[in-house]
């Protein structure tokens, strides 16, 4: 998996990979990490701080899926220089 997107929230990291599929495809999973904060939370708190999303056909559905998140509020950590634009883009719309 290569790392395409990172975004630095309060508790943790938003994320998109991508992987090849074997038909030689594509595809890109969003992770919402929250690990950072189980150092603060009881043991019963810290089970799902790590969310995988389904994986998905396309860089624009996995930046889709981020929407129920503020992300273009949030702390640019990196992009991968392939879909800077389109992130550039999607940055505006705040």
């Amino acid at each position: 998996m290569e790392v395409i997107l990172e975004i630095g929230t309060e508790g943790g990291l938003i994320s998109i990979q991508r992987l090849h599929a074997p038909n030689g495809t594509w595809k890109f999973i969003l992770t919402i990490d929250e690990s950072t904060m189980a150092a603060f939370l009881d043991k019963e708190d810290q089970d799902d701080l790590v969310k995988k999303y389904p994986l998905v056909d396309s860089f624009e559905e996995a930046v889709k899926l981020m929407d129920e998140f503020p992300w273009r509020k949030m702390y640019l950590i990196s992009v991968h220089p392939d879909y800077a634009e389109f992130i550039r883009k999607e940055m505006k719309k705040s």
